[in-house]
């Protein structure tokens, strides 16, 4: 573990790896060349165990003698103990996916910054092999490794080039010989980065990965706070009854209006909120967004006057 101007950092790598003889595409012929050994994305759970030292009531000093707490991570929430947590009136994000925790390719750097919760439950919970106290019989899930300070700097660079050329990855499914894309998720994109991608979609995602390649932290954060909003704001109009999503389209709960159609293979409400956050950061739904704005603004209004 390093620190770099005073923020706690950790380097964290997937244990269970295997050599496959395949290059990762990101790297191959820089000095950074690595062998692909990890699964493409790895999901660590969001609830688990630390061990902390039991406190004597009447010294307030430490007894010498551990126990095992709940813990949890809540994007955005300073602490990671259940029990704080309910005490503060901090409660899990009705979309799963936003408390979500993932290691791509098999390795990141987490620094203890911003979303504190997040270093702090990575640290703490019996799934890091050098949790303190950690049980022989818990099944640790990844390790820290110590990384050189004078490299530091380099690595952060890279894994988060890593990270942002992987989110670009994320918009193609390899479907056989060819390739699937999620085409308004590249056009919205390109959209909020104010950029021209050619005609084709394999055309728009070199420029999309050139773009991620060029500012990664800026290409993430980007899209990291567009997604969050936007999804705040899908949920936030289905509590008001402004919109209701009735099979594949999106509709006005007071006029019945269609807003969106979206693709008959959306099962779930978390990928069709998903969805329609996507055509709503597209030029073609720009009046339609301002549209639900205003009408959750109206209903807001209207909820405080009763």
């Amino acid at each position: 573990m390093n620190t770099t101007d005073a923020v706690e950092e950790m380097y964290i790598e997937i244990i269970d790896q295997a050599a496959s003889g395949y290059i990762r595409d990101d790297t191959r012929g820089t000095p950074f060349q690595e062998e692909i050994c990890a699964p493409g994305i790895v999901f660590v759970p969001n609830t688990g165990k630390m061990s902390e030292e039991i406190v004597d009531e009447k010294t307030k000093k430490g007894t010498g003698k551990y126990k095992n707490v709940e813990i949890r991570y809540i994007k955005d929430c300073p602490t990671i103990r259940v029990d704080e947590q309910e005490k503060a009136g901090y409660e899990k994000h009705k979309i799963p996916s936003v408390d979500t925790i993932t290691i791509r390719k098999g390795k990141t750097l987490i620094k203890r910054e911003g979303d504190v919760g997040l270093f702090d439950f990575l640290k703490m919970a019996f799934y890091n092999q050098q949790a303190p106290n950690r049980p022989k019989s818990a099944k640790a899930l990844f390790k820290v490794v110590e990384v050189d300070k004078t490299v530091s700097v380099i690595n952060e660079k890279k894994f988060l080039r890593a990270q942002a050329v992987g989110k670009v990855e994320d918009l193609m499914i390899k479907q056989g010989k060819t390739y699937k894309f999620q085409e308004a998720k590249i056009d919205s994109l390109l959209t909020l980065l104010g950029k021209f991608g050619g005609e084709s979609p394999a055309e728009k995602i070199a420029v999309l990965t050139q773009a991620a390649e060029e500012n990664p932290e800026l290409f993430i954060q980007l899209i990291t706070k567009t997604d969050e909003t936007l999804v705040t704001e899908i949920n936030h109009a289905i509590q008001l009854n402004v919109i209701q999503f009735v099979g594949n389209s999106v509709q006005g709960v007071a006029d019945n209006k269609i807003f969106a159609t979206l693709p008959d293979d959306l099962k779930s409400m978390d990928k069709k909120i998903m969805a329609f956050s996507e055509l709503l950061k597209t030029p073609e739904f720009a009046s339609i967004y301002q549209e639900l704005k205003i009408k959750i603004e109206i209903e807001e209004e209207n909820s405080v006057k009763a």
